[in-house]
């Protein structure tokens, strides 16, 4: 609890715009560290709530699904060490899928989840180093 109230409050202070604006989708601002950090912990459940019912994505929505997704997938893990057959496992595994991840699928399926930059701008990924092609597509 003392950990989230501090954690919050060096969210607010941060300033992130965009040409005098503040991109909704990055707020609040979720911080990368500690690693261990839960977005509803810090925002509560209508960070997921709003993500995925009321059209308001946010990064820090998006990172709350997710990671109660990971959480129960981990614990069904620990539960089911000593399944008796994969089946078992890839049965609840897929079940998991569909509570905690099919949501937010149905909710932007089709549709991007956040605003596309319409500036020619290229976004390229930390791991995009390892493409072969990358070189030929920023040349292009």
């Amino acid at each position: 609890e003392k950990r989230a109230k501090k954690e919050r409050a060096n969210i607010e202070s941060a300033d992130l715009t965009l040409d005098g604006e503040k991109p909704p989708h990055l707020y609040p601002l979720f911080p990368p560290m500690p690693p261990g950090t839960m977005a509803e912990e810090l925002f509560g459940k209508e960070i997921i709530t709003d993500t995925l019912q009321h059209d308001k994505p946010t990064i820090a929505g998006v990172i709350a699904v997710l990671q109660r997704f990971l959480q129960n997938l981990h614990q069904m893990l620990i539960d089911n060490k000593n399944a008796k057959t994969p089946d078992e496992v890839i049965e609840k595994y897929f079940a998991l899928v569909m509570k905690y991840l099919e949501p937010l699928e149905e909710a932007y399926r089709d549709r991007s989840i956040f605003p596309i930059r319409e500036d020619g701008s290229i976004f390229m990924s930390l791991g995009a180093y390892r493409d072969h092609l990358l070189g030929e597509t920023l040349r292009q």
